[in-house]
């Protein structure tokens, strides 16, 4: 028997890209609100946390057109439209793997050099 993912907990096409993208918009809000971090207090810090939601979620129609254009053009070198959906969405997941990697490798390399 086929189970299905309900509710929140459901598959969003595009939502690793959409991490992928706003990630370096977060990491840069971070640096910026580094030394000021202690004086926020509670509510700073919530609206910190509302406004990295709102760029991921503003992101989110960005990861879904780079998914279906991915999905596209799986389907125009010939694979069904459940197979080309399977591949875009295994291309999703590697590319945002090999993302994480590398944002990783730039922000310790930066981190290291000029120690932010």
């Amino acid at each position: 028997m086929k189970t299905t993912l309900k509710g929140n907990a459901r598959y969003f096409p595009g939502c690793l890209y959409a991490l992928l993208i706003s990630a370096p918009v977060l990491i840069i809000i971070g640096i910026l609100i580094k030394p000021g971090y202690k004086n926020l207090g509670t509510p700073g810090i919530v609206f910190i946390f509302v406004i990295c939601v709102l760029i991921y979620i503003m992101f989110m129609s960005v990861g879904k057109r780079i998914f279906e254009s991915t999905q596209k053009s799986y389907e125009k070198k010939g694979k069904t439209a459940e197979k080309a959906k399977k591949y875009a969405e295994i291309t999703e997941a590697i590319v945002f793997f090999f993302g994480v990697v590398v944002i990783a490798f730039v922000v310790t390399i930066l981190q290291q050099n000029i120690g932010f």
